[in-house]
């Protein structure tokens, strides 16, 4: 009785799983233009961002389809790396002190801010990331209306010429500076959540008949 009940467990997990496809849909960030900058110094126990706004352009990918867009990243107030541990530092939403980022294409913007559970550090690329997430506060026009106002999404970007590491930063009370090199935000696909919704139905359907 328990082995058929397992078996129609996985069965049903296996075909909601094979039915989700992958999501290919998000916007991916390219390299920020020339003299733009993120700026890192220590201070207040943890490290400040500011700097120069990065703008540079990236592509708007769904399913097919893809547009290019124009991004802008605006630093508001200061915002604040807080260590978390050797190497590992977190970027948490504090308003009035936040990066946000607002994105381009014709009329359409999309506008949010970023937050980071956990940076990677230990390199003179920091990866942010682990997750984070993009946090949507304004949307217009038709270009971007996969996202929704209040919406999380997945997301991280690279840095590129930070050196030293943001623990050296820290731990000297130097600073210095990063560009934009790569970046992107997931955008998830109604389709694959109401698959999923499917296949759990049909295994506590399935799992109720076995029990009568």
């Amino acid at each position: 009785m328990s082995q058929k009940i397992f078996v129609l467990i996985a069965t049903a997990l296996l075909a909601t799983l094979v039915s989700i496809p992958a999501s290919a849909d998000q916007i991916t960030l390219g390299a920020s233009n020339p003299g733009t900058t993120i700026d890192f110094a220590a201070g207040g126990g943890g490290i400040n961002i500011t700097g120069t706004n990065l703008a540079g352009s990236g592509l708007l990918q769904i399913g097919a389809s893809s547009t290019v867009l124009t991004y802008v990243f605006s630093i508001v107030g200061t915002p604040h790396l807080n260590p978390i541990g050797s190497g590992n530092f977190s970027m948490p939403f504090v308003p009035g002190n936040q990066l946000n980022t607002t994105f381009t294409i014709g009329s359409s913007t999309l506008t949010g801010w970023w937050a980071f559970s956990v940076i990677k550090d230990n390199t003179s690329i920091p990866q942010f990331d682990g997750p984070g997430i993009f946090h949507v506060t304004a949307e217009s026009g038709t270009a971007f209306s996969a996202f929704s106002v209040g919406g999380d999404y997945l997301a991280d970007f690279t840095l590129s010429g930070v050196n030293p590491t943001l623990d050296a930063i820290l731990d000297t009370g130097g600073e210095t500076s990063g560009a934009l090199s790569s970046g992107e935000i997931q955008i998830p696909e109604p389709a694959t959540m109401v698959l999923l919704g499917s296949g759990l139905l049909g295994l506590a359907t399935g799992f109720r008949r076995k029990m009568k």
